[in-house]
């Protein structure tokens, strides 16, 4: 997990990935705060330094730092949570399948909060993809997971799939 501890050995912590993350990338932030990026930190592997195109919290870092010192438009969506494409596994979980899933499984009075599926694809490219059939967290993967169970007891999935995660499908507290 993204628990290194930032020492110039080529560990990241999440601290520091954060402070540069929420600096470099203030306009375009994936985040609400400190906290909000902590919080997704410790759900990625730490990954090795010269990471540029994995899933890992040293792939995030690199990318925060060529956003804060050549683009930050290019380089800000990379090093947040979704990873936008590059720092994500490549057999990760999306969002498509997701959408699609939760609209016919979940779309049904109070269970659906999303307008439409418009905006179910624009909230579910901000988490972290995570891993196929993850069961908790907040990725894609557990999203998606409870979503395809919901096919068959949506009263207990969908509110698990929905993006507040019904307390299975959120943020862990930390390492």
């Amino acid at each position: 997990d993204g628990d290194g501890d930032g020492d110039g050995d080529g560990d990241v912590s999440c601290q520091s990935y954060c402070e540069l993350y929420l600096s470099a990338c203030a306009d375009l932030s994936e985040y609400d705060n400190m906290d909000s990026c902590m919080a997704n930190c410790w759900q990625w592997p730490e990954g090795d330094p010269g990471d540029i195109d994995v899933d890992s919290l040293q792939c995030r870092y690199y990318h925060a730092t060529v956003a804060q010192d050549v683009d930050p438009i290019v380089h800000c969506p990379h090093a947040g949570p979704s990873g936008s494409g590059v720092c994500v596994a490549a057999d990760a979980p999306t969002c498509q399948p997701y959408c699609d899933a939760f609209f016919m499984n979940c779309d049904m009075g109070n269970l659906n909060p999303y307008t439409d599926p418009q905006d179910c694809l624009d909230t579910c490219m901000t988490w972290y993809p995570g891993a196929d059939g993850q069961v908790d967290g907040h990725t894609v993967g557990c999203h998606l997971y409870h979503t395809i169970a919901a096919g068959d007891d949506a009263m207990l999935h969908c509110p698990h799939a929905a993006p507040a995660g019904g307390g299975v499908c959120v943020l862990p507290n930390g390492p």
